[in-house]
């Protein structure tokens, strides 16, 4: 989103008889203009995302709201670049790129200086830090390149939410824009021959067809990347686009077909929210239907302005929201996210609507005193383009100066990777199970934190042997200890296996055993066919790993092999949805299928149970309430799946492998304290820290009888 008004050029720049304005080129044959109702589909679209973030049920797909405005802002701003065109025959990429500056930049410094001082004011610690980061990003146009980023990452893709992760519609937006003008003066300097609407219209044909076969293709391999990708979403803005260039022969149609396009264009926009959810495929095939929606919209539109959907569209409340729809949509998501942060709960559906109440307001003095100031500024539009292009600039300098100031001061926790630099006591000096158990109850009244450890408070100990969708064939396995030792140690399953490896490879190496990992991302050992959320469908990934695996261990002829799985967010795939009613039964009966084949290939197998899982992000809490962190705790009832973990300990027992509960080294009887004994207990909410395990090797070693 972030186009939005179609902003006219001062006539002086236009004229055939003046001299063209330096970095100008000349066009010529552009079509006819056109004037279909945009505000009434602009609140259309806005309403759809921000509803949605709301959670009004039944518009669980509402983000299809994104897809219109890139249609309507490839629809609006090749229309102007073609009417300008037909006025002076000339197009001044400078002049474009301040016609920008002017409309998109005030209102979004703003709103990203607001939020970024409130993250720091409200919520504070190390999600302040991340959302300052994510200011820089979004200062430079880049947010979704961050959020790509940050989704590759397994841990990043844990965190929470940024009060700015939004701001990724408008990266897109003028990512293509940062290309398209220069196309159209490339493709007018070409094949004089052909009209330019023709070579336009090939142009963004092509470009239309390329880009939605690969978000076809991307989707399947990657959801989650794709979704903030320019590659599959540059069609969409190629559409609207297309509209512009073809609006003389549109214009032909007749005029019964008005009522008929538009009305059914908008049908379909509903039906793509009412739809899709979170669990679709998308874009790839499914951003067809809003997209063609909001062609069909437009072409209705243009051809008769006032007939079918166009009387919707052009209600005075529709008219109003249309004009304030850019503002809206920068503020609405900042106020949601920071005041559910800081009150360290999920919104209710009222409490959404009235923070969006909240926005509304909000936009409104934004749009009255910020963004239609700048954007129909006298003084500016009376001044040489690159004045506005100068003040453009130094709001994305004001704004990169903010973010980096903050990002420098808030604080960090500092990142390892190698389990050696953590501090490692001898296993004897650790202590047993019961003082754990302990600890843990002397940590649920414990107000402050000690500064020690200092190390890797928070971390997670990430290896390149992990695999997942960005590595299925990492470096696989890990290894540990003396590879001619008396006897070898496996750990087999997903994150949570990779999570106690650590201890598990200092103990074998204590031992002078043979120590190996085999650990994927989101694969759990439970043999059962798994849902992969960034895919949004099947995990084909997960099951070659468990077949090679497998044939690996047994090829070690290893004398224990230790399993663990997430049992949080894991989910049992049926036709590219997640049967969340049938994950219990899958995974007891995958569980049983696994110990039974490795129970053929190993003297022992232990099973260790699943963790107490934290209801808060532990970085951003703790990191907020230093001086009391029992603010962080966990009710064990949303910590501990019970049912599950007596479940896999039945199941191990029947199977004749061993089970390690660890849920007495996390929690008390009804709250699991955030930090015990001067460690944080958890590097996010799904799994336990590395210097947190590493305390805990004694009693785990223990606890699975691998001492002798």
């Amino acid at each position: 989103m972030g186009n939005h008004v179609v902003a006219r050029k001062r006539g002086r720049h236009l004229q055939t008889s003046e001299p063209a304005p330096k970095g100008a080129a000349r066009l010529s044959s552009a079509p006819r203009t056109f004037r279909p109702d945009i505000e009434g589909l602009r609140a259309i679209a806005v309403l759809l995302v921000v509803l949605d973030h709301a959670g009004v049920p039944g518009l669980q797909g509402g983000y299809v709201g994104v897809d219109v405005f890139f249609v309507v802002s490839g629809f609006l701003i090749t229309g102007l670049l073609l009417k300008n065109a037909e006025r002076g025959g000339r197009i001044s990429i400078l002049g474009f790129y301040a016609r920008r500056a002017r409309r998109i930049l005030p209102a979004a410094t703003l709103v990203l200086a607001v939020t970024v001082i409130s993250s720091f004011a409200l919520i504070g610690g190390s999600r302040a830090a991340r959302t300052a980061e994510d200011g820089l990003w979004a200062a430079l146009f880049a947010s979704n390149f961050r959020e790509i980023s940050q989704g590759t990452d397994y841990w990043a893709s844990n965190l929470p939410q940024s009060p700015l992760q939004h701001y990724w519609s408008l990266a897109i937006e003028e990512q293509f824009y940062l290309f398209w003008p220069a196309a159209m003066i490339a493709v007018a300097a070409i094949g004089r021959r052909v009209p330019l609407h023709m070579r336009l219209a090939f142009l963004l044909a092509v470009t239309i067809a390329a880009s939605l076969a690969w978000s076809v293709y991307a989707t399947t391999e990657n959801a989650s990347a794709a979704y903030f990708s320019p590659l599959t979403r540059a069609w969409e803005l190629a559409a609207g686009a297309i509209l512009a260039v073809l609006t003389p022969a549109i214009m032909r149609l007749p005029v019964l077909l008005a009522a008929v396009t538009s009305v059914s264009g908008l049908i379909a926009i509903a039906a793509a929210s009412l739809t899709l959810d979170e669990f679709t495929r998308y874009p790839g095939s499914a951003a067809i239907l809003p997209v063609v929606g909001t062609v069909l919209v437009i072409i209705g539109g243009t051809i008769a302005p006032k007939r079918g959907a166009e009387v919707l569209l052009q209600w005075g409340p529709l008219q109003w929201l249309g004009k304030l729809s850019y503002s809206l949509y920068l503020w609405h998501w900042p106020v949601l996210i920071l005041a559910a942060a800081s009150l360290g709960t999920e919104l209710t559906m009222i409490a959404g609507l009235a923070l969006v109440g909240v926005a509304l307001a909000l936009s409104v003095v934004t749009f009255k005193y910020v963004e239609f100031p700048a954007r129909n500024s006298s003084w500016l539009k009376a001044r040489r383009p690159s004045i506005s292009v100068a003040f453009g600039a130094a709001l994305v300098a004001l704004s990169l100066g903010l973010t980096s100031i903050l990002v420098s001061v808030l604080p960090k926790p500092s990142p390892t990777d190698n389990y050696d630099d953590f501090p490692v006591a001898r296993g004897s000096d650790l202590p047993t199970a019961d003082e754990v158990a302990k600890a843990v109850v002397d940590g649920v009244n414990a107000a402050g934190w000690t500064p020690e450890p200092p190390v890797g408070r928070f971390l997670f100990n990430r290896h390149a042997c992990v695999r997942g969708l960005d590595a299925p064939t990492g470096k696989v396995p890990c290894r540990y200890g003396d590879a001619n030792g008396n006897g070898t140690m496996v750990v087999y399953g997903d994150s949570h296996a990779e999570m106690w490896a650590d201890p598990l490879g200092v103990t074998a190496t204590e031992l002078g055993r043979h120590f190996e990992v085999f650990s994927m991302f989101s694969c759990p050992p439970a043999d059962f066919s798994v849902y992969n959320a960034r895919r949004k469908g099947d995990y084909p990934e997960c099951k070659a790993f468990r077949a090679e695996s497998l044939a690996k261990i047994e090829a070690l002829n290893p004398s224990v092999v230790l399993i663990s799985g997430q049992r949080q967010g894991t989910w049992l795939e049926k036709e590219g949805r997640p049967d969340k009613e049938n994950t219990h039964a899958a995974w007891e009966q995958g569980l049983a299928s696994t110990i039974k084949s490795l129970s053929a290939i190993s003297d022992r197998v232990v099973v260790i149970g699943d963790i107490a899982y934290s209801e808060k992000d532990p970085q951003d809490c703790v990191t907020s309430n230093f001086d009391d962190v029992r603010r962080c705790h966990t009710p064990r009832s949303y910590a501990v799946d019970t049912e599950h973990n007596e479940m896999e300990k039945r199941v191990a027992e029947a199977g004749g492998a061993a089970y390690v509960d660890v849920v007495p080294w996390l929690c008390a009887q009804y709250l699991c304290p955030a930090v015990v004994s001067g460690f944080a207990t958890h590097a996010d909410a799904q799994h336990i820290s590395t210097n947190y395990a590493l305390w805990l090797r004694r009693s785990l070693a223990e606890a699975a009888a691998l001492l002798p």
